[in-house]
């Protein structure tokens, strides 16, 4: 198992530098989804610089570390960048009613963020997941705005 440094310079909360601990056997995909989850981030909005100046790339996806010339101690820099999405809008409310597209959306909100333990339902627990999720705060269940919901 090898230790790599990550340099944080995605502006991303959880501080300057991490440690990730990973097989040389771990893929390059492998890597990245761990980092970015440890940074609250989608893969996609991530990129990474090794110590020599190289860029990693997503055609690196499916590389070893090993094949990467990754190896124990290395300091690897992690960047958050832009990635132009055509995301084109559409009505929510159509004659006082969710459009189907609102609809389709709301539900798997719901179905993602309700609580397991209850009957198809949402606690102050499972918002709090929501609003983490939807907004990257981080909020207790028992915040104010929370107990007005319930």
């Amino acid at each position: 198992m090898e230790r790599v440094i990550i340099k944080n310079r995605t502006g991303s909360k959880s501080g300057n530098n991490l440690v990730v601990r990973l097989y040389t056997s771990a893929t390059f995909w492998e890597f990245k989804k761990l980092v970015s989850a440890m940074l609250d981030l989608s893969p996609k909005y991530i990129a990474f610089k090794l110590s020599d100046g190289r860029d990693l790339s997503a055609s690196d996806h499916g590389l070893i570390m090993e094949q990467l010339g990754i190896k124990n101690g290395d300091v690897i820099t992690a960047r958050k960048v832009k990635v132009v999405e055509n995301i084109p809008q559409a009505p929510i409310i159509i004659n006082g009613e969710f459009s189907p597209a609102a609809n389709k959306i709301f539900n798997e909100w719901f179905d993602l963020y309700k609580d397991p333990k209850e009957d198809e339902a949402m606690t102050p627990e499972s918002t709090v997941g929501f609003i983490k999720g939807a907004t990257g705060e981080t909020i207790d269940s028992t915040d104010g705005r929370i107990k007005g919901m319930f």
